[in-house]
C-alpha cells in the first residue's frame, strides 16, 4: 500500500539559503518516464524561511527506507539545527491530477479523540474538501492520515500561484479551520509557502 513521507527540516540560522541550495543541487532535472510514481515536492515555509518540507509518495515504507540507505545526507544534516522529522501517512483522499505543477502549499495537521475522529473525517472529506476545491486556484487537495496515530491527520492543498495561494490564506483559510475546531479537532498550520522544485522522488535525499 502506498505511503507519503514527509520530511521537515529546519536550517541553523543564517543556512537557509545553503540548505535549500544543497538539497536542490542533490538532484538533477530529468523528466519522468511515462506514468510514474508521483513527483516528490520541495517546499519553504513562508513564515519561517527556515523550514523546508518535502513530500514523496512510496509503494512501500520499505521502499522509502531501501532508497534512504543510498544516499549520503551527512552534508544536508550539517546545515540544519534538529535532526529531520518524518512522518509516515496513508493516502485517504485526493482530488486533482497528481502531475499537476503547483506554486504553493497550504498544509495543517488535524488532530482530535477517538471518538470524534469519524465526525471529523466526514467533514474533511466533504464540506472541508468542497470548499476549498471550489476556491479559486486550488488544482490538488489531499487527506492523509498518519501511520501510527489514525487520530492524526494531514491535508494538502495545491494552488497554481502564489497570487490564489495568498488570497486563500490571508482570507479563506480561517473559515475551513473553525468548522473543524466546532468538531472537536485541534488544527495546527504545518507549512504553507511556495513550492521550490518538483522531482522525481528517488533523486532526492529521503
Amino acid at each position: 500500500m502506498a505511503v507519503t513521507v514527509v520530511t521537515r527540516r529546519q536550517a541553523r540560522p543564517g543556512q537557509e539559503e545553503a540548505l535549500v541550495a544543497l538539497l536542490r543541487g542533490l538532484i538533477s532535472a530529468r523528466p519522468r518516464q511515462g506514468a510514474g510514481p508521483a513527483p516528490t515536492r520541495l517546499f519553504q515555509a513562508a513564515r519561517d524561511p527556515a523550514v523546508v518540507l518535502t513530500v514523496s509518495t512510496w509503494d512501500s515504507c520499505e521502499a522509502y527506507w531501501e532508497t534512504a540507505r543510498l544516499h549520503d545526507t551527512s552534508t544536508v544534516d550539517a546545515l540544519c539545527a534538529v535532526p529531520p522529522q518524518r512522518g509516515f501517512y496513508r493516502p485517504l483522499d485526493f482530488d486533482g491530477d497528481v502531475y499537476q505543477p503547483v506554486a504553493a502549499v497550504s498544509s495543517i495537521v488535524v488532530e482530535c479523540r477517538p471518538e470524534a475522529r469519524q465526525r471529523v473525517l466526514d467533514h474533511l472529506l466533504r464540506e472541508s474538501k468542497r470548499f476549498v476545491t471550489s476556491q479559486p486556484g486550488c488544482v490538488l487537495r489531499g487527506l492523509y492520515a498518519d501511520e501510527d496515530d489514525p487520530c492524526r491527520l494531514l491535508v494538502l492543498s495545491g494552488w497554481d500561484s502564489l497570487t490564489t495561494w495568498r488570497r486563500f490564506v490571508s482570507d479563506m483559510v480561517d473559515t475551513p479551520r473553525a468548522a473543524l475546531w466546532a468538531r472537536g479537532a485541534r488544527v495546527e498550520p504545518f507549512v504553507e509557502g511556495p513550492t521550490l522544485a518538483e522531482l522525481d522522488p528517488a533523486l532526492l535525499p529521503p
